[in-house]
Formats: structure tokens, sequence, C-alpha cells
């Protein structure tokens, strides 16, 4: 999907279902999130776009340090198969998503 890196404290949306061989009509992902060259510690929370922020974290991290977690992530209810990562961090990183597998 590719992009600039992510802000501090900024969020992205990414429309995933009908793209990157994901079906049309996934309800949720099995992804890899990595998080590379992080500016300060803090925490990325993947959840279905247009929904509330959750209090759980996908992966978190510390500044300086590549790490990796896998995560199924909900996709938005309204049809569109979008999904919302928030950096909750004060500074900006690199992500990237590897998605695996999909939910209908």
């Amino acid at each position: 999907l590719g992009g600039p890196a992510l802000g501090a404290n900024a969020t992205r949306t990414f429309a995933l279902a009908g793209s990157c061989g994901v079906s049309a009509t996934a309800v949720a992902v099995s992804v890899n999130v990595t998080v590379v060259a992080p500016q300060a510690a803090g925490d990325l929370v993947f959840y279905p776009a247009g929904a509330g922020v959750p209090n759980a974290s996908t992966i978190s991290f510390r500044a300086g340090r590549t790490r990796a977690n896998n995560a199924q992530v909900l996709l938005s209810s309204d049809g569109t198969g979008r999904a919302t990562v928030r950096n909750g961090s004060s500074g900006p990183l690199d992500l990237v998503v590897d998605v695996n597998g999909f939910h209908e």
C-alpha cells in the first residue's frame, strides 16, 4: 500500500477488502505488523474504520527498535472493508503491514 511515515499521534485508514488479494466480502484480516525506526516509544492500535479506538494495543515498541507482531484485525462494518491504525507515540515511524489471510 505504501505511503509516507506515520506521524506522531496520527491515524491512517487502509482499504483492504477487494485489494492485496483480500476478498471484497472479507470481514477481518490476518496481518503481520512491523514497526520500523520509531522515533519515540509508543504503541499502534488497529481497529475497524469508523469505530471507536479500542483500549488494547496491537503492538508496543521502544524508540529505534524494529518490532513485529501478528494480529487479527476486524474491518469496517459498512461494507467498505477498511481498517484504521493509530500511532500512539510522540514520534513518527515507518509501518509495514503484511496481509497473510482473511476471514469472510
